[in-house]
């Protein structure tokens, strides 16, 4: 975590280029794939601090909110070839990445209107609900009870 002033221009680049970049080179690799086998669904996993931001996290709260704005353009391009793009925010996780900040993960529970993280096993039978639907596309899905 880096404040935006002090945050150099190369951090800022390897965070858009995996968060952004990486799902962009995906979607354009598999969407030509989707239209020849008659459709899909992709769900880009975008998070809270791309809609809310946060201090210290700029660019991935800049990265994330970019994610939000590529899913629901590619969710209009796609559309017509039965390809369904989402996003869904699947909030703070107790994750190896998510414990390697205890003070933000007890900050998300205090702030969850439950008073508790998400869950990783939540998010996966969500996904894959969404992946068995014909008719849900271009929604941004989030499973934070935090309010957004």
């Amino acid at each position: 975590n880096k404040l935006l002033a002090r945050q150099s221009e190369s951090d800022w680049d390897i965070i858009l280029r995996t968060n952004l970049k990486g799902c962009f080179n995906v979607v354009q690799a598999v969407a030509p794939i989707m239209m020849q086998s008659g459709g899909g669904h992709i769900i880009n996993i975008s998070s809270y601090s791309g809609v809310k931001g946060k201090r210290g996290q700029s660019a991935y709260s800049a990265s994330k909110a970019a994610l939000i704005g590529l899913t629901y353009s590619a969710a209009a391009e796609l559309g017509e070839h039965n390809i369904r793009v989402n996003a869904l925010l699947p909030g703070y996780m107790p994750t190896p990445m998510g414990n390697t900040a205890p003070a933000a993960m007890e900050s998300a529970r205090e702030e969850s209107l439950v008073k508790r993280l998400s869950d990783s096993v939540e998010a996966a039978e969500f996904i894959c609900y969404l992946l068995g639907t014909s008719n849900i596309s271009g929604q941004v899905f989030s499973l934070d009870s935090r309010i957004i």
